[in-house]
């Protein structure tokens, strides 16, 4: 448990000592991502996640799933609650028209999503995919992770490396440019800039 605090610990400096370096061109994109998951990139996310699945299990069925503090309910193994003899009883919540709401209300309303167990799931996923050479799952996965967890430059590296398999040059340089916006210290702005001076160096051949 103190080797987990202290890796926590290190893990949140070194972030801080990033943000403090970076510059303030990236300060908007940048509170975007750390905004959403304390500071943590997705990858911090994956390795978090390995290092719990190595460590031996001793519990065949947890009830719930941590990573770096954002747990999520898995629903296997015992539950905390006692049985009841009756089922819960859920009543609908009861909605107020608004009356100067114009558009239907069966829509729901627009909500900025911060989850960054899903995108890291999702990641994770479009990753296998994408050593499988199964470019447009991949896409779809990384897209969804961006929605859970917006603003991550780990996932705009992975968009853009996908959209340059796929061909799509264009898109690959925007995704490249927006994971050095959102990270320009992170591991993956080093992999951006050389996949973006690698693609202006073949058009400019052509």
């Amino acid at each position: 448990m103190r080797v987990a605090a202290v890796f926590v610990a290190v893990l949140v400096s070194m972030t801080l000592q990033a943000q403090e370096s970076a510059g303030s061109g990236s300060a908007a994109k940048g509170k975007i991502a750390t905004s959403c998951g304390g500071g943590h990139t997705v990858d911090d996310y994956l390795a978090e996640k390995n290092k719990i699945r190595r460590k031996r299990n001793t519990n065949p069925l947890p009830t719930d799933s941590c990573i770096l503090g954002w747990c999520r309910e898995t629903g296997a193994g015992p539950s905390d609650k006692l049985p009841t003899s009756h089922p819960p009883q859920e009543t609908p919540p009861t909605q107020v028209p608004d009356p100067h709401q114009t558009e239907s209300s069966s829509k729901p309303a627009p909500v900025d999503v911060c989850d960054p167990y899903s995108a890291a799931q999702d990641v994770e996923v479009g990753d296998f995919y994408y050593q499988d050479k199964s470019y447009r799952p991949a896409l779809s996965r990384y897209e969804g992770a961006l929605k859970s967890k917006p603003g991550d430059p780990g996932i705009y590296l992975r968009l853009g490396k996908t959209a340059e398999k796929l061909g799509d040059a264009e898109r690959a340089l925007r995704e490249y440019q927006s994971s050095i916006d959102a990270g320009p210290d992170q591991p993956s702005a080093k992999e951006a800039r050389a996949a973006i001076e690698r693609i202006s160096s073949q058009k400019s051949s052509k």
